[in-house]
This record gives C-alpha cells, structure tokens and sequence, in this order.
C-alpha cells in the first residue's frame, strides 16, 4: 500500500497500517516507511524519559478541522500499540523513518534546514480507539527492527539527483543493501552510516543477528556496534547492555564474521563508560 503526497493524510496512514496488522499472520512480516517531517509533541504524560512523545507529520496534521482544532500529529505511542500487537501475533515488524523525530526535518531541494514547530499539546490518549486482540497461545513474539535516518537532534537531510529528490538515507539504504545481499541490519546500518554525512543513521532491535527483510538467526553473541575515531574505539548503547569499564571485546569487521566465529582484528577492553543523549 503506498500513500503519495496529499493522499497521505493521518487518517489514511493508521487505517491502512491497521488494516495491515489485521491481515498478518505468524510468521509474516511487515514493513512501515515513511518519508517526510518528523516532530516532538508538547504533550507530556510522563511515559517518556525526555518528556516528549515523537510524531511523524501527515499531509494534513495541524489544518483546521471544521469543528475546531487541528487534525493531531501521528504520534510514537499510537504506532507502538500496533506494533506491540503485531509482534505478539507472530508478525515480524520493520519501520524505516526517513524523518528527523527532534522538532526539525530537512525536505527542501537545496539541503536546507526547514523548522517544524512541537506538536500542539493535546489528549495523548489513542483518538482511535485501538483495541489490541488477545494474543494467540503457541505464538511466540516476532522481533521488531526500526531503522531512523537520523539521531534525535538532527535533521535527516535530502538531495537532488538526476532522477529526482531522494533522502540520503534512503538512498544510501537502497544502495547498500542492493550491494550486500545476505548482510545483517547492523551491517548495513554501518555501511549507510558511512555514506551518509551530516546525521546518523542508528537502529533497534536484533541488528546483528537479522538479515535484511531476513529472518533472525539464533546465537547467544553480544554484538554491539562500534565506531572508530583517530584515537579511540567508540561502541554503542555499550550502558544498556551491561558494558562496564574492563569490559573485553573481539573486534570483527562485519557482523557476519562475528557469528561465524572468524579470527577477529583485535581485541578490545573498555576504559571508559560514560551515557550520550
């Protein structure tokens, strides 16, 4: 299902996100891109670290509606309830947002920063009404993989090509994963990060051990992601997984290696553990 432009409205998203969750079954997966503005919400209901709830803009958040007040934007915790009863459902779930999530977002041909105002404040409750079905026995969980083009606090930026406006993420995404079949989420989340200049691209879920639109691979590995400076090995979300200063690693170039078990680089201990917002 593929909603363009103006027919891209808030209503149009969650009803054809809804019909999609309704119409999986274990053992399917299913896939929500979206490209556009990507916002904070004012509101706050105490659920979230930061205060704020992210929202993705549809064609038509913040119009007039005729009886008053603005269609909403989309929010984070109306997409997590499908999500969550998709997963329960069996129904492997992968979201790529092309957006930036931090009151910004960058969708101008010159590569310029565009603002998008905070979400107006507002009943964070689902105006939707959605009711998640009780999950059937015998189904385990499926995984969820989200890939973001950005960092919360930076833009996701676009560029003109001769075959039209595309995000950089997602063009960078297309590439690489064109180029390396068989390759993990957190490899080609490395390789996109390395094309892509000015945000960073990151990702949720079992990245190391998934292989892209793939099934997971089961393996007791700890893989984590790392970057390297002029002088240092950086390795992320290193807190919440236990990663404590002494802590020793094996250095793989790709995480394929990893988990075959293939003579590493190097090896690595942690000498410094510090937590980056």
């Amino acid at each position: 299902i593929a909603l363009f432009n103006a027919c891209a409205t808030r209503a149009a998203i969650l009803d054809r996100f809804d019909r999609l969750v309704r119409a999986s079954a274990p053992g399917d997966m299913l896939i929500f891109y979206f490209a556009g503005h990507g916002a904070r919400s004012a509101r706050s209901d105490g659920t979230q670290a930061s205060g704020r709830h992210s929202t993705l803009l549809a064609a038509d958040s913040r119009k007039p509606l005729p009886g008053g007040g603005v269609v909403d934007d989309i929010q984070d915790t109306l997409l997590k309830a499908r999500i969550d009863e998709a997963t329960a459902h069996g129904v492997q779930v992968l979201t790529i947002f092309d957006s930036c999530n931090s009151g910004t977002a960058t969708r101008s041909a010159e590569v310029a920063t565009r603002f998008v105002e905070s979400a107006p404040a507002g009943d964070p409750v689902d105006p939707d009404g959605w009711k998640p079905r009780t999950p059937p026995r015998g189904v385990a969980y499926a995984p969820r993989i989200h890939l973001a083009a950005a960092r919360d606090g930076e833009d996701a930026k676009e560029a003109i090509t001769p075959d039209g406006r595309h995000g950089r993420f997602t063009k960078a995404l297309v590439e690489v994963s064109a180029a390396n079949p068989g390759a993990s989420y957190g490899d080609i989340l490395q390789m996109v990060r390395a094309r892509v200049q000015g945000q960073v691209p990151v990702g949720e879920g079992p990245l190391a051990t998934t292989p892209f639109l793939g099934k997971p691979v089961a393996s007791d590995a700890r893989l984590l992601g790392a970057e390297v400076t002029a002088d240092s090995l950086l390795i992320f979300d290193g807190l919440l997984s236990g990663v404590q200063v002494g802590s020793g690693f094996r250095l793989h170039r790709t995480d394929a290696d990893a988990l075959a078990g293939r003579a590493p680089l190097g090896l690595a201990r942690v000498v410094e553990v510090s937590a980056q917002g």
